[in-house]
């Protein structure tokens, strides 16, 4: 726990563009931790952070394709 609560810690939010609202790092970070965590592809990890996102400190609502193109991108 102290490793993801550091590399959350070090998350910079970008600045705002124009367009679509970016989605929060720190969020996607934690999310992205859980999954390789608990070894879960995107569609599982949704329902799965749906569970447990308010233990998580995840506020948002994080669809499959949210979490794999952070998976791709490396964060």
């Amino acid at each position: 726990m102290i490793f993801i609560r550091k590399s959350i810690y070090k998350c910079v939010i970008p600045p705002k563009k124009v367009g679509k609202p970016l989605t929060n790092p720190k969020s996607l970070a934690k999310a992205i931790l859980i999954c390789e965590l608990f070894g879960l592809v995107e569609r599982k990890a949704q329902g799965f952070l749906e569970l447990v996102k308010k233990s998580a400190g995840i506020r948002e609502k994080l669809d499959d394709r949210t979490i794999g193109n952070a998976q791709e991108k490396n964060l």
